[in-house]
């Protein structure tokens, strides 16, 4: 809704600033810019703001998630930036594993100021490196349409509302039950997944339910029926 209102208010803005990304992300500085972000966002915004997930007041989340998904937005349609995030992701894959390696191993450590500092890089940027080898290595394999591909599509942003729900009531109601971890796991994520396939399958079929689960008013949902296709979906 905020990002509506830039966009209705100073169109010219959000151009501007996404071609100034666009420089800037489309080559070696991708993989350094955001970790920096991320790192900074980790080292002074989470002490002084612990995650809660609230509306307000949680400044580390908000600033995390608004700046991925800004990223998101304003270099989708970036044909350099999605080349560079190809070329780049066995080396954003290689970093993400050292550094993932070399902030597990500090902790439950006494930890001096300065290896705090490194924990919070290494974090922040662990959290960038992951997602552009994802993402790198999908632009290089997943380069094909299919109808498998158009329904997950479709479905990954509905799932992605209700997910936590689903989570929290399951885990909920299973609580001090004295279920073996391994089953009280399977049995949150088996639960979650089942309450994300049914939920998508109801409101797809309906059309005033689909907008609120952020899908077209159009009724016609896809389906795994593949369909022939030229040309990958955009």
């Amino acid at each position: 809704m905020a990002l509506g209102a830039v966009l209705f208010a100073a169109p010219r803005v959000v151009g501007w600033i996404e071609r100034a990304l666009a420089a800037a992300l489309s080559g070696n500085l991708l993989l350094v810019l955001p970790p920096v972000a991320f790192a900074a966002y980790r080292l002074v915004l989470l002490p002084r703001f612990p995650s809660t997930h609230a509306l307000f007041g949680d400044w580390y989340n908000h600033a995390l998630f608004a700046t991925v998904f800004l990223l998101g937005f304003l270099l989708a349609r970036v044909e350099t930036f999605w080349g560079a995030i190809e070329r780049q992701r066995w080396v954003a894959l290689s970093a993400a594993g050292l550094f993932y390696l070399s902030f597990v191993s500090l902790r439950g450590m006494p930890l001096s100021p300065a290896l705090k500092i490194y924990a919070g890089i290494a974090y922040g940027s662990y959290q960038w490196l992951c997602m552009a080898a994802v993402v790198g290595f999908a632009c290089r394999w997943l380069t094909t349409d299919s109808g498998v591909r158009r329904y997950l599509t479709d479905a990954m942003f509905p799932y992605y509302i209700v997910h936590q729900t689903a989570i929290i009531v399951i885990a909920y109601e299973l609580r001090g039950r004295d279920i073996p971890a391994w089953a009280e796991a399977s049995l949150v994520i088996g639960g979650t997944a089942a309450v994300c396939i049914v939920t998508y399958e109801i409101v797809r079929r309906i059309s005033f339910l689909r907008p609120l689960f952020g899908l077209r008013m159009a009724a016609s949902g896809p389906t795994l029926a593949v369909q022939t296709s030229s040309q990958p979906a955009q």
